[in-house]
């Protein structure tokens, strides 16, 4: 049982986790596109990436690379920003909180990042149905004062 933690710069026990920088020497250091793209078909039982799909600039590219890499029954699990959350789109920059996050690009310099996307639950959800993926649901999060959006998605059969 393979279990794939994408866009995760530290290392957890139970996973591989990959990044483009990561803190610690157990991280495979790896884009995510390309190393899902080069794993050998259906031989990940789970994915799990976190603030990681409004970085790509390919979401479908990423989503249906992951679907491929994934075995018949094996889960993805998304967590992103969530286009629906109004603070982010406010004209000042609170780091941390995300306050400006869309709005501000000294927010996005500050961390040397870029967001290419946004999604709704509608959104997360349609990228991971056209993916492939089936029995999907996407969900705003509690935990994160409903800034972030949860999409689970399944593979039920090989492409």
């Amino acid at each position: 049982m393979v279990r794939v933690n994408l866009g995760c710069p530290n290392f957890h026990e139970g996973w591989v986790c990959v990044d483009l920088h990561p803190r610690d020497s157990a991280v495979v250091r790896d884009d995510a596109v390309s190393y899902m793209t080069g794993r050998p078909p259906e031989s990940v039982s789970e994915i799990m990436t976190k603030n990681l799909l409004e970085h790509l600039p390919n979401v479908q590219q990423f989503l249906k690379a992951c679907y491929d890499a994934l075995e018949v029954g094996g889960r993805i699990c998304v967590i992103t920003d969530n286009a629906e959350w109004l603070p982010f789109y406010l004209p000042v920059a609170v780091p941390r909180l995300g306050v400006g996050a869309h709005a501000v690009k000294k927010y996005a310099l500050k961390f040397n990042t870029v967001h290419y996307s946004i999604f709704s639950p509608m959104h997360l959800t349609l990228h991971l149905t056209d993916a492939g993926f089936s029995a999907v649901r996407a969900n705003r999060l509690w935990r994160y004062a409903f800034a972030r959006l949860r999409g689970i998605g399944f593979k039920r059969r090989a492409r």
